[in-house]
C-alpha cells in the first residue's frame, strides 16, 4: 500500500471517528442543564450496581455513585434533611421507567446543609449523585429493612428539566 493510501485511510478514519465523539460544548451544555458541577461527573463510579450497594453498602463506603428514583418521603431532622428513594432505572437523559415493580429497593439520600423537603415532594423523579456513607436498620411495615445512606453532592429532579427543555424549544 503506498504512503499516499495509508495517509488517506488515517484521515478518513480519524475524521470518522470525531464524528461520533460528543463534543466538550455537548458535554457542559448536558452538565449545565443538570445542573451538576463542573468535575463531579468525573467523580461518579459508573460501576456500582444499585443491586451490589443495597446487598453490601459497607463495601461502597466513600465512593460517589449516581442513583435514580422516586421520592417516597422527605423530611428535616435535626442534623440534615432526609429523603427516602424508592430506586427506579434510570439514563443520563432521565428515568428510564416509572413502573416501581421495576425497583431494587429503596435508600436514603441525606444532605446536612438544609433542603426544604417541600421541594421534594412524593413521587418527584430524582437521580442523586451522593457519596456512600454506610447504611442504617430501620422498622419498614412489619419487618426491618436496610437503607444505603448517600450523603449528596447533587441532586437532579427531573420534573424541573422536563419543564426546562419545553421552555428551550
Amino acid at each position: 500500500m503506498s504512503r499516499m493510501t495509508m495517509l488517506a485511510f488515517l484521515i478518513g478514519g480519524a475524521v470518522m471517528l470525531s464524528a461520533c465523539a460528543e463534543s466538550i460544548h455537548q458535554v457542559q451544555r448536558d452538565t449545565e442543564l443538570l445542573g451538576i458541577p463542573f468535575g463531579l461527573e468525573q467523580e461518579i463510579d459508573a460501576t456500582v450496581r444499585f443491586a451490589d450497594l443495597k446487598d453490601s453498602p459497607s463495601q461502597y463506603i466513600g465512593r460517589t455513585v449516581m442513583i435514580g428514583g422516586t421520592v417516597i418521603r422527605a423530611k428535616r431532622t435535626e442534623a440534615e434533611t432526609e429523603v427516602e428513594v424508592l430506586q427506579l432505572p434510570t439514563e443520563k437523559d432521565g428515568p428510564l421507567s416509572d413502573d416501581r415493580l421495576r425497583s431494587e429497593g429503596r435508600f436514603l439520600a441525606v444532605r446536612g446543609a438544609f433542603l426544604d423537603p417541600a421541594s421534594l415532594p412524593q413521587g418527584t423523579p430524582i437521580t442523586v449523585v451522593g457519596t456512600v456513607k454506610g447504611e442504617i436498620t430501620r422498622a419498614l411495615d412489619e419487618s426491618d429493612y436496610t437503607y444505603p445512606i448517600l450523603e449528596v453532592k447533587h441532586i437532579i429532579d427531573w420534573n424541573s428539566i422536563a419543564a426546562k427543555r419545553r421552555r428551550d424549544r
